[in-house]
């Protein structure tokens, strides 16, 4: 079950750990296997969510790999991505509040082809770090996946989003942008990037864990 948790804490505090990482029989003909469907895939580091707290803002995550999420509906590697979503939301010249969407490409791991909200993705860190580090992320994640830099004002951490699906827990940041002038480039795994009227963003087709995160931040007006 998909659950919001929403964030009492003013920041967060991130505790990095190693522990051993599990094997299992098949596993590297089964990671050939995705790799061949898939040739996007690829291993490389990525933090698994161990245990958090909102109301005092600490988290404990572990170092583990990219793989291991992938074959994570073929084995029980136990990880729960820690990852980060951006909420950005601008208001044009015709007075609609927007906010900025992205069609996944059909290549990515999850959801290929629906929509999110752009930018998100996985955290990673060799060592510990707090909500500064997060935003960091965030924001290169934003350049990454619009091919552009924007300003964002006020920025702020309000909810966790567990999409089990997905096997992650994603912080949600909340911030506005002024809308761009022109359109976003977009990349592989957001080709086709959209400012969606809140009032539109449940005719899109999202996965379940956003219907309950657009519920969450604006209730009846999305």
């Amino acid at each position: 079950m998909n659950e919001i948790i929403p964030w009492a804490a003013q920041g967060v505090r991130v505790r990095v750990v190693d522990l051993p990482r599990p094997r299992f029989p098949g596993e590297d003909d089964a990671w050939a296997s995705e790799l061949t469907a898939n040739p996007r895939l690829h291993d490389g580091p990525l933090l698994s969510i161990l245990d958090l707290d909102p109301a005092s803002g600490l988290v404990t995550a572990a170092r583990r790999s990219y793989r291991d999420l992938v074959l994570a509906d073929r084995f029980p590697t136990g990880v729960l991505q820690f990852s980060v979503t951006l909420v950005v939301e601008a208001t044009g010249p015709d007075g609609i509040p927007r906010v900025l969407m992205g069609r996944r490409g059909e290549q990515t791991r999850i959801y290929p082809g629906m929509w999110e909200f752009v930018p998100a993705g996985g955290l990673e860190a060799d060592a510990d770090f707090d909500e500064r580090e997060v935003l960091a992320q965030a924001r290169r994640e934003l350049r990454e996946e619009t091919g552009a830099e924007f300003p964002l004002h006020a920025p702020a951490l309000v909810a966790a989003l567990l999409d089990h699906h997905a096997h992650s827990l994603d912080l949600v940041l909340r911030a506005r942008a002024d809308l761009p002038a022109s359109p976003l480039p977009g990349s592989w795994e957001s080709p086709h990037l959209e400012w969606v009227p809140r009032r539109d963003i449940r005719s899109r087709a999202i996965f379940p864990a956003l219907h309950l995160l657009a519920g969450f931040l604006w209730g009846d007006a999305a």
